[in-house]
């Protein structure tokens, strides 16, 4: 089946608009699939002594808007944020993805996403990527063979910054979602999607190998991002199909603590599991 991409993108945010079209490039044909979305401005809101972030409330909004777009066209939607990487094997992937009806089962799928899971949980997904593609030898992905479909059932999980809606279900999660912003304090769309997920209301999938990633750096347009995040995100890239490993290892290396310094029990966990990801394929 045809599938639409739309990239969610501030009017301004010139320079995350030309980022994210060279990243859109990479898909060769497949970017002219792709329209930018203007983005709901937070800037622009009125104060709410119920967010945290008026960006939070206008990132949500976005997304629903993005949705609602696109309900009339009957094919597979892509969203985008404006600031991720993509994977020069993404096409090729959402194009089988979108074609197969075994798919059709999930509410949203999400082309790559954050988990909360301990080393060993992280080191099985670190199998599963390497089973789906091929690599050079430095490790850097030449192609990808075959991909899975992991449900996230059970899962805690908390991204929305790239996933798949098909057209069954795309009036059924525009619903589930607009009730949200109205709830006191606000809660943030991936968290809702979360919360969803949990109580079965929403069958949540993702790609393995992960087909875009996020940037890796210490600030957003929402907020400042810690250590811990950064690692999580590196761990992201470490399963990602166009992954860079120098990239990684240097990223790896920034975030080392000073010699003094004693890193938290989140953050030791989480440099072993980028540690688990990464080895194997170093050795190669």
């Amino acid at each position: 089946m045809d599938w639409d991409g739309a990239y969610i993108n501030l009017d301004r945010s010139i320079g995350r608009r030309r980022h994210i079209e060279r990243e859109l490039a990479k898909m060769g044909a497949h970017a002219a699939r792709y329209r930018r979305f203007a983005a709901v401005d937070g800037a622009a809101m009125a104060p709410s002594a119920t967010l945290v972030n008026s960006g939070e409330l206008a990132c949500y909004l976005s997304h629903v808007e993005a949705m609602r777009a696109h309900r009339e066209s009957g094919r597979w939607l892509h969203v985008v944020e404006d600031d991720i990487v993509i994977s020069p094997h993404a096409g090729g992937v959402i194009e089988r993805i979108t074609a197969d009806p075994r798919f059709a089962v999930y509410d949203i799928i999400f082309t790559n996403n954050m988990f909360v899971s301990s080393p060993t949980q992280w080191g099985v997904l670190g199998r599963l990527f390497d089973s789906c593609v091929s690599l050079d030898e430095c490790g850097a992905v030449t192609s990808v063979d075959e991909f899975h479909i992991i449900d996230l059932d059970g899962m805690h999980f908390s991204s929305m910054t790239s996933y798949l809606i098909g057209p069954r279900t795309l009036e059924r999660v525009i619903a589930l979602l607009s009730a949200y912003p109205r709830d006191n304090p606000f809660t943030p769309i991936d968290d809702v999607c979360l919360r969803y997920a949990r109580s079965g209301s929403l069958k949540a999938g993702c790609v393995i190998p992960f087909l875009t990633v996020p940037t890796i750096t210490r600030e957003s347009l929402l907020r400042a991002i810690p250590d811990e995040r950064l690692i999580q995100m590196t761990m992201e890239h470490a399963i990602f199909a166009g992954r860079d490993m120098a990239a990684l290892h240097g990223g790896l290396e920034a975030l080392a603590p000073a010699p003094e310094a004693r890193p938290s029990i989140t953050t030791a966990m989480l440099r072993r599991c980028v540690g688990m990801l990464i080895a194997p394929t170093s050795q190669v």
